[in-house]
């Protein structure tokens, strides 16, 4: 068996098609039928059935082709590994991050990263976590900073940090509460937060989940004022003294700290978990690897931010 025959196989289950699939390959329709009547005799396996005019992979179609997926990654791995003997990596890496955290961790990453290799071109997404699993998944990204419950078995996460969220509110309530009379509370009840105006992102992100969560468990329901998925536009209507948002308090800058306050809860524990992530299937290319060492040596930087103890 063959690269040739793993790429055949691949480009069908791809395309759906033999012949789209000899076109991306740039060979003729019976070549590529052909390879795959080998495989399989060779297999004594279908690795697809038809319906209709489609291809559609058996399950013994989709274990050949996760393996071969692997194989074929592993493959395109050996220019950058061999390159990297002298650990000077050429090619390019991509870096998902979340919106506040990657701000913060780019200035510490990036200048770091092109000094000691300087001929990696680097790429830098930013987006919500769910958008984030997608581009990783798509092999869109190489490395990303996921925030959340993970159990995929498509990833391999390592934590970075355990938080508790708490409410982020304008500072002008601190002088005029919405709760009533009196000072705003240093510390919230989820019955007290379900009194407030809130931003909250939209239900299929993962922060939302939790946060429904809480609300669940405690017997009370959220007073939206609006789902935004953006940590920016949310904290803009905050900082408009229009509602208040789920966040740490390194979610106020130090040009904020007059107008933003933050209050934790009280009866609830909202326990947000940020990973670095990588495929787990696949050999990460070695600017990859390096990406994910580098990201694990600012550890102790991200959790200092995390915790309020450093500024954006």
């Amino acid at each position: 068996m063959t690269l040739v025959d793993l790429q055949v196989i691949l480009a069908v289950a791809e395309t759906a098609s033999c012949t789209r699939a000899a076109h991306k390959l740039g060979i003729s329709q019976p070549a590529v039928s052909r390879r795959i009547a080998m495989v399989e005799r060779r297999l004594e396996v279908r690795l697809f059935r038809r319906e209709g005019q489609k291809f559609i992979a058996t399950e013994a179609g989709q274990t050949f082709c996760a393996h071969a997926t692997e194989i074929l990654d592993r493959v395109d791995a050996l220019e950058n590994e061999t390159m990297g003997v002298a650990h000077k990596p050429k090619g390019s890496v991509a870096l998902g991050v979340p919106p506040s955290t990657g701000e913060m961790l780019l200035r510490h990453i990036i200048p770091e990263y092109r000094r000691l290799y300087p001929d990696v071109r680097i790429r830098v997404e930013q987006g919500y976590v769910g958008d984030l699993f997608e581009m990783l998944m798509n092999k869109q990204i190489d490395v990303a900073l996921l925030n959340g419950r993970y159990n995929s078995t498509d990833v391999f996460t390592e934590k970075i940090h355990d938080y508790d969220l708490g409410i982020v509110y304008p500072s002008g309530w601190n002088g005029n509460s919405p709760l009533g009379d009196g000072p705003f509370p240093d510390r919230l009840t989820m019955e007290q937060v379900a009194q407030l105006p809130m931003f909250l992102p939209s239900p299929n992100q993962s922060l939302r989940q939790l946060i429904d969560e809480a609300f669940q468990k405690s017997g009370q329901k959220p007073r939206i004022e609006a789902e935004i998925n953006s940590f920016v536009l949310q904290k803009s209507l905050v900082l408009a003294g229009l509602g208040a948002m789920f966040m740490t308090t390194a979610a106020i800058r130090r040009t904020d700290r007059d107008k933003l306050s933050f209050v934790p809860i009280a009866d609830a524990s909202i326990l947000y978990t940020l990973h670095v992530a990588v495929r787990q299937f696949g050999q990460p290319t070695l600017a990859a690897r390096l990406m994910l060492d580098m990201v694990r040596a600012q550890k102790s930087v991200i959790r200092s931010f995390l915790l309020g103890e450093i500024d954006n």
